[in-house]
């Protein structure tokens, strides 16, 4: 990466460069889901008459606003790891987790919002770790870097192919089971969303221990 000083911060544009584009994925990616719920019900094989539909619209919709904050969060975190710095990102994820474990019940049952006041708590959430992290790593990098190059992005996504490529295998999956339990009914998707949480609490730890072994 390219080293430079700028008034006693380090300045790598490959870090500005990461975080432009995660912005621009994360504003893009608000913008289908909010303005797609509907479509992406129906590919989901959601029908309109299901007891699913409404909330589960609703509950994208918001969720939508917080796509930008959790991808520059990502681009981050990588930076940290970069840098050796395994806390930050610990102590950032652990106040947003500790955030949205209090606004839960306050929104969904003190002010009746429901599955809306879920994805609500999640999504300022989501921009607190995404503060946290950016204002601790102002204070190593230069955040908006004069010598970003559009011309990285491609070699950016090129070298990150084959994780791009794993994720999207797993997602995939993961969409495609979705989508067929909820054409079972809320019953079957019911428990096949417990069953895929205490599959992503599993996956999650070994995932730390990975990190741990990276750095």
């Amino acid at each position: 990466m390219d080293k430079g000083e700028h008034k006693g911060k380090v300045l790598l544009p490959s870090v500005s460069t990461s975080l432009a584009l995660a912005a621009s994925i994360g504003i893009a990616e608000a913008v289908a889901l909010s303005f797609g719920s509907g479509f992406l019900m129906d590919i989901m094989g959601i029908p309109a008459d299901s007891p699913m539909r409404v909330p589960a619209e609703q509950f994208l919709t918001w969720r939508a606003f917080g796509a930008p904050p959790i991808v520059i969060a990502l681009a981050a975190q990588g930076t940290f790891r970069g840098f050796k710095d395994t806390k930050t990102p610990l102590y950032a994820i652990g106040a947003g987790n500790l955030l949205n474990a209090l606004l839960d019940p306050i929104l969904i049952f003190l002010f009746g919002i429901g599955i809306g006041g879920a994805a609500i708590a999640t999504v300022i959430s989501e921009y607190l770790i995404a503060f946290i992290l950016l204002w601790e790593l102002n204070g190593k990098v230069l955040l908006i870097s004069p010598n970003i190059d559009g011309r990285k992005v491609a070699s950016y996504l090129k070298s990150g192919g084959l994780l791009i490529g794993r994720t999207l295998a797993v997602l995939l999956t993961m969409t495609l089971a979705t989508s067929m339990a909820a054409r079972e009914g809320p019953i079957p998707m019911a428990g096949h969303q417990i069953c895929i949480q205490v599959w992503l609490a599993v996956s999650l730890l070994t995932d730390a221990l990975a990190l741990a072994g990276q750095v």
